[in-house]
């Protein structure tokens, strides 16, 4: 009950009246010989108490030596990592063990706890934290991340400075986030990201020509029976449009309400944007063996990873490494099918474009789940985590989860 209570005090934000009393409790908690109240209290003395500032500075170094260690129970641990956030001003190697823990194997949901304790604080130094090791970071990991720095102008500055510096490649965000970047509220962040963005945008200069010269035929009167048979030959085995077809990749149908001059870019040039729910990953395990395929499920025990044709699942205490190639499954050449073929098979893709709309739905929400949605914005583990993501239909009708 006192480590709740002393936990439900350090989020105040109001700082009471130091008094000799408040010391003597504050210093009488802290030599709790009970752990979990002595850490609980570390953050309020912190905060409350310079005149303790001493003592609690003795308990800053095997508190960080219990945080390194991964065998520390991971509610502990966690119970750690908070107290010494909230201590971080008196302790400067916090941040630098902060920034360890998140670039290393930690569980991913403790992750998550602690980018949320980060985001909390408003501080820039939390901000530097989240940008230090945000490439080492799961996609998942990385859009707990990305909405606390997108929450704070500063923070969102440091990280655009990252990707100027090259020390971030802002391709690994996804065509979701890179939009978010670019309308940022902050007008003078969008507009500086906007820039940015532009000068890593790598079209690749013969992609760009082929899609000009393809264009003219592509978006003419196609023959929709021929390009039913093109799907079934060459897009079925990964993708799925109305009944036909496999669930690989990006499920197709209703996708044609983008035109066909949006599709054709996407056929000749799979890798210009990729979304992080369909990059490969390539992992190695300990006995040598190679797979690749997009990560289709994880958790603290195993990673499973989706293919065509068959899924993988890997142990994790198997995982020699993992990388992520930031490209799509998706195979380049396909132009090799020909002017028609392709003038064809959008045409037959894009038959039913009449009976969907793409709506822009952020005006209408009444809650954000890549944020906090009950106690605070910045609580970003409060809130609704989706089974999937990407895109996902419902009753037909499909829907890009962020």
């Amino acid at each position: 009950m006192k480590r709740v209570l002393l936990e439900a005090a350090a989020a105040l934000k109001a700082k009471p009246e130091a008094t000799g009393e408040l010391n003597a409790a504050l210093r009488t908690l802290l030599a709790s010989p009970n752990p979990a109240v002595s850490t609980a209290a570390l953050p309020l003395v912190a905060a409350w108490a310079p005149e303790n500032h001493a003592a609690a500075r003795e308990l800053i170094d095997p508190l960080v030596a219990e945080l390194d260690n991964a065998s520390t129970p991971e509610t502990r641990r966690g119970q750690v990592a908070s107290a010494l956030i909230g201590a971080r001003e008196i302790a400067p190697e916090v941040l630098p063990a902060i920034t360890r823990l998140l670039k290393g194997p930690a569980n991913s949901g403790f992750k998550r706890q602690i980018i949320s304790a980060l985001s909390a604080t408003g501080d820039k130094a939390a901000g530097a934290v989240l940008v230090a090791a945000f490439a080492e970071l799961t996609p998942v990991e990385q859009d707990a991340a990305f909405n606390g720095l997108l929450a704070r102008p500063e923070w969102t500055g440091a990280f655009l400075d990252a990707v100027e510096k090259r020390e971030l490649n802002p391709n690994t965000l996804g065509p979701a986030n890179i939009f978010r970047l670019r309308t940022h509220p902050a007008k003078e962040i969008a507009s500086r990201a906007t820039t940015l963005l532009d000068s890593f945008r790598k079209v690749n200069p013969d992609k760009e020509a082929l899609v000009v010269k393809l264009l003219p035929v592509v978006t003419g009167l196609g023959d929709r029976t021929k390009g039913r048979e093109i799907f079934n030959s060459a897009c079925a085995v990964c993708h799925k449009y109305n009944d036909l077809g496999n669930e690989v990749g990006p499920v197709l149908t209703g996708m044609g309400a983008h035109g066909a001059s949006n599709l054709l870019v996407h056929i000749v040039d799979p890798n210009r944007a990729v979304d992080a729910g369909y990059e490969v990953w390539n992992v190695e395990t300990n006995d040598g063996q190679f797979q690749s395929g997009m990560l289709a499920q994880e958790n603290d025990t195993r990673l499973v990873l989706k293919m065509i044709g068959a899924q993988v699942e890997v142990p994790k205490d198997r995982i020699k490494s993992r990388v992520n190639t930031h490209r799509s499954l998706m195979p380049e050449g396909l132009e090799a099918l020909g002017e028609e073929a392709l003038r064809d098979l959008l045409a037959f893709l894009c038959e039913d474009a009449g009976q969907y709309r793409v709506l822009d739905l952020s005006k209408a929400f009444t809650a954000d789940t890549r944020r906090g949605l009950y106690q605070s914005a910045e609580a970003l583990n409060d809130t609704l985590k989706f089974a999937r993501y990407g895109l996902q239909t419902a009753e037909g009708v499909p829907f890009n989860i962020v």
